[in-house]
């Protein structure tokens, strides 16, 4: 095998422990199951991950529940401290408690209490790679645009995906291409119209997801997924993800706080009016669905 082919072996078992952490970050991860999925001894994995990571899958593991549960303290200001660190995959509020101070150096009490700005330097100042989130955090709260939000209620989705990088516009277009070049292979057919994009930004961690139509046998080398149905607020986007973040900004900053609900994940959607496989994700009209639950 040529060395080309082999760091493109190492990445795609590397994408697929990524893909099975982020599934699975609020329970306990050893590390003979990721060594297990990855087919490496765990000695192994914890050299390769870190190449590619940059950091340990412990390491990783523990970032990744930390700016979860650092997100719901934002977007659901009323929801406990201890909900919030039991849904975070942390065993009691003191556990999380104490790992937010050794990680950030304040409490989750001081960190809601923060101004939105300072609460964004904190969740990305921890980070080994700053992207447009973090540098763009204190001019995001001087936008005051307009969203037109509406209330939708979306259908259960199946489809095949593939793991991408949010802060690569280049590779998300590679990644639309790939699937469609997949589904044509094997013969599976989208329905018309049904790219999404599933956006978990506070990762930089981005999933091409194309709607397959019902009842299609689907190889077993290709990753498949279902996204729950259920009532959505919707609105419209266009532009790189500075832009996203600054739509996003007013929606918890105006619009969710006066309304009679609260965010149900802070995974998003966005669907494409175009082709993603085909054009320049900043110039693509999309619609953004954040999952909503009744306060």
């Amino acid at each position: 095998m040529n060395e080309e082919l082999t760091a493109a072996e190492h990445k795609k078992r590397i994408d697929n422990v990524l893909d099975y952490i982020l599934g699975n970050h609020r329970e306990e991860i050893s590390l003979k199951t990721l060594a297990d999925i990855a087919h490496y001894s765990p000695f192994y994995l914890q050299k390769i991950f870190k190449q590619y990571v940059g950091e340990s899958p412990k390491q990783y593991v523990m970032r990744l529940r930390l700016e979860t549960a650092l997100h719901y303290l934002i977007i659901d200001p009323e929801k406990p401290v201890l909900e919030v660190a039991l849904d975070g995959g942390f065993s009691s509020p003191a556990v999380f408690s104490r790992a937010v101070r050794n990680f950030y150096g304040i409490s989750p009490e001081q960190f809601r209490q923060l101004p939105m700005q300072e609460r964004s330097k904190y969740i990305r100042a921890r980070e080994l790679k700053k992207d447009l989130m973090y540098e763009t955090a204190e001019h995001v709260v001087q936008d005051e645009r307009q969203l037109e939000i509406s209330i939708v209620r979306l259908e259960p989705k199946r489809g095949i995906y593939i793991l991408t990088q949010f802060d690569d516009k280049d590779k998300i277009r590679q990644a639309f291409r790939d699937l469609l070049n997949q589904a044509e292979s094997y013969d599976l057919e989208p329905e018309p119209g049904e790219m999404y994009g599933i956006v978990s930004p506070h990762q930089n961690m981005y999933k091409a997801f194309v709607v397959l139509k019902p009842d299609q046998q689907v190889p077993q080398r290709i990753k498949t997924m279902e996204v729950d149905g259920g009532k959505f607020a919707s609105f419209n986007l266009k532009g790189d993800r500075t832009e996203i973040l600054r739509s996003a900004h007013v929606f918890f900053k105006d619009w969710l706080p006066e309304s009679a609900y609260k965010v149900g994940d802070i995974v998003g959607l966005e669907k494409f009016l175009g082709n993603p496989a085909t054009t320049d994700y900043d110039t693509l009209e999309r619609k953004a669905f954040i999952r909503l639950e009744p306060k």
